[in-house]
């Protein structure tokens, strides 16, 4: 099954990015971001500082994004699809 790390690319102007990982092939998916590796650790802290809950509000949705997709390749038994395909489906 793929797993999903959101990340910092400081060559892009602190881009927040998706990488998605499924048999050892990964891709990249920009989210429309930029912030700080702090400010994305605060982000996805249990306690997050006023200045970045908009950021944690973005990330929980894509989260559940990132589970429903992984539910459907489950049932679907398509657990093995590509990393190209799996970032098409979010």
């Amino acid at each position: 099954m793929f797993t999903a790390k959101f990340i910092i690319d400081e060559r892009r102007k602190n881009t927040l990015m998706l990488r998605i990982t499924n048999n050892r092939k990964k891709v990249c998916l920009a989210m429309g971001l930029s912030l700080s590796k702090q400010a994305l650790e605060n982000a996805l802290s249990e306690n997050v500082k006023p200045e970045n809950i908009s950021y944690r509000v973005v990330i929980t949705h894509w989260q559940s994004l990132i589970e429903d997709v992984k539910i459907g390749l489950l049932k679907e038994r398509r657990q093995d699809e590509d990393v190209f395909v799996i970032r098409e489906l979010l």
